[in-house]
């Protein structure tokens, strides 16, 4: 069993979106899957919420900074995300920044290059979105949130700078992603819920692999 950490820790997940006149904005079921693993696997350790809309993201930081700020990485809301992390750290150096998503190439090591461009990035999803998240939080509690602890070595399925400010290291691959149906639905958790009666336009995963 993993020591408990001193206190519980807040995670923000944003799938982050420009919310402009005809743009129609989609539920952020990739994170919406995370969030509901992580929730089932460590349990009242955690607090997850979900963010699309920057503005409602950037008043909560202020009001309430997270442990952890995790963003999905598109093509379409790069600039956008990186932005959203680079004010994150301004308003509280002390939060972990994490990125995935479809537009990091796992087989590659341009992750080395995002990181050296984007010095208020930590960590990089490379694997399997659900497994390597929970990775990165098994990681900060058994270390009771201690940074240096964390850096310290390498993470399965992620990528990070050891000590935050050293050599960029790659950690073991998570080869293999989870069963949905081993998890709660984030639709049934409510993770969903303000997305809904916002009018977003709800997304389904059938199967995965």
């Amino acid at each position: 069993m993993n020591k408990p950490v001193e206190k519980k820790l807040i995670i923000y997940l944003a799938d982050l979106d420009h919310f402009l006149p005809g743009n129609r904005l989609h539920m952020p079921l990739g994170i919406g899957s995370i969030a509901s693993y992580c929730k089932s696997v460590y349990g009242e350790a955690v607090d997850i919420f979900l963010f699309k809309d920057p503005d409602e993201l950037i008043a909560e930081i202020r009001r309430r900074p997270p442990q952890v700020l995790g963003c999905s990485f598109f093509m379409w809301n790069t600039n956008l995300m990186f932005k959203m992390i680079e004010a994150c750290k301004i308003i509280s150096g002390q939060i972990i920044t994490v990125i995935g998503g479809s537009s990091i190439a796992r087989h590659s090591d341009n992750y080395k290059k995002i990181l050296e461009r984007h010095p208020s990035l930590d960590i990089i999803v490379l694997d399997q979105g659900e497994k390597s998240f929970a990775n990165i939080l098994k990681r900060i509690i058994k270390e009771n949130y201690n940074q240096e602890s964390i850096f310290s070595a390498s993470i399965a399925g992620c990528a990070l700078r050891l000590n935050k400010i050293g050599q960029i290291t790659r950690g073991e691959i998570v080869a293999r992603g989870v069963d949905i149906n081993t998890f709660p639905s984030p639709y049934l958790a409510g993770y969903f819920d303000k997305f809904l009666q916002a009018g977003f336009v709800s997304m389904l995963e059938t199967a995965r692999g």
